[in-house]
């Protein structure tokens, strides 16, 4: 799982992009290591501007406490019967999401869970009790100018109808359609 951090500074307040990055690994490192839960992850400089430099900071959470993630299910997966066993394991990764965001803003958060997001919102929309998982596609990257977020389309097929889940990368629902 991804979760995009904004530390850092304008260099225009006193250091350079390059000389700011070992001070928010070792801030992040901290951060880490005064959560509750062991977390095996890992952390990445990366660069999302569009047009003009950007830097960000990738953190990638391999497990917690022990415990692997999933990924987005495949094309035409039932969305209720995964989601139980979705929202149980998600929760550690919310409450650590929660934990880094008291302390690092947070551009975007992981794709599971902005996949999550989107089915609970369809499934409060639909009378039916269940989806099914179509597709997502990213409409906009994390960084744009648009939605400095990103922006996702989730696809699912209820009761013979196609909804489309528009969402951000905060978990922001923009629209929920029938297509």
């Amino acid at each position: 799982m991804k979760i995009i951090l904004n530390s850092y500074h304008d260099p225009d307040k006193g250091m350079d992009w390059n000389e700011q990055t070992p001070i928010i690994e070792r801030r992040i490192v901290g951060i880490m290591e005064e959560f509750s839960e062991s977390v095996d992850y890992s952390i990445q400089e990366t660069n999302f501007g569009v047009g003009a430099d950007w830097p960000t900071i990738a953190l990638d959470v391999a497990t917690i406490a022990g415990v692997g993630f999933f990924a987005v299910p495949e094309a035409h997966k039932r969305v209720r019967e995964a989601l139980e066993e979705w929202q149980l394991i998600s929760a550690n990764i919310k409450k650590l999401i929660d934990w880094i965001g008291g302390k690092e803003s947070i551009v975007a958060q992981p794709i599971e869970l902005i996949f999550i997001a989107a089915s609970e919102a369809l499934l409060s929309l639909v009378k039916n009790d269940d989806a099914v998982f179509l597709k997502y596609e990213e409409i906009l990257p994390a960084g744009s100018h648009e939605e400095i977020s990103g922006l996702y389309d989730f696809r699912f097929e209820s009761e013979g109808n196609e909804w489309k889940v528009l969402i951000n990368g905060q978990k922001d629902i923009k629209a929920i359609a029938k297509v």
